[in-house]
């Protein structure tokens, strides 16, 4: 092994030493109720549904944890368990910085964007349509967009259109439409 590579190995182990005490009070409350796992982002990996841990996930959410803790925790929360929390998510990320916590902001576009897909809700799908407009959000809202391009009713294709003008999306809007242009 080179001395670059025991660098990075360190540096990882670091990180997951770090990571293992930042989610302590987390992992000793899914423990309570039967998930064992060292990092948060197990459960997804070792059992197959992790249904009666939502509520533990959406609690924690509001602590004091690294960024990167966060956006697992978000990430667990794509799930249809996770559905009747919607407000909570919606709320949390409307009240955080994509400057300060930008992999947070990352998760939780990934929950909400999961979650709305996953209902036929038009409030929560009026408040997709509202976050994407909304420029104060960053790039996070580029997460949003799958759950407008799967859909070919004439809002969805309006809002993609009116989007295709702002620069966090153009991009992206253009590499999708030669995408399905190739099909």
């Amino acid at each position: 092994m080179s001395i670059d590579e025991l660098k990075q190995y360190h540096a990882a182990c670091v990180k997951w030493k770090t990571m293992a005490s930042d989610q302590g009070p987390i992992r000793e409350d899914l423990l309570a109720i039967g998930y064992d796992v060292i990092q948060i982002f197990e459960l997804k990996e070792i059992y197959k549904t992790y249904d009666s841990a939502i509520p533990i996930l959406v609690q924690h959410l509001s602590g004091e944890y690294s960024d990167l803790t966060l956006d697992y925790m978000a990430r667990l929360l794509e799930t249809k368990s996770a559905l009747p929390y919607w407000n909570i998510l919606y709320e949390r990320y409307m009240n955080s910085d994509p400057q300060i916590s930008p992999r947070f902001m990352d998760g939780l576009s990934v929950a909400l964007s999961g979650l709305a897909m996953m209902t036929k809700s038009e409030t929560i799908r009026s408040q997709i349509h509202a976050l994407m407009k909304d420029k104060s959000r960053g790039q996070t809202r580029i997460m949003f967009l799958r759950c407008i391009t799967r859909k070919k009713d004439s809002e969805s294709l309006a809002l993609m259109e009116e989007l295709r003008h702002d620069p966090e999306f153009s991009k992206e809007l253009k590499f999708r439409k030669k995408f399905e242009g190739d099909r």
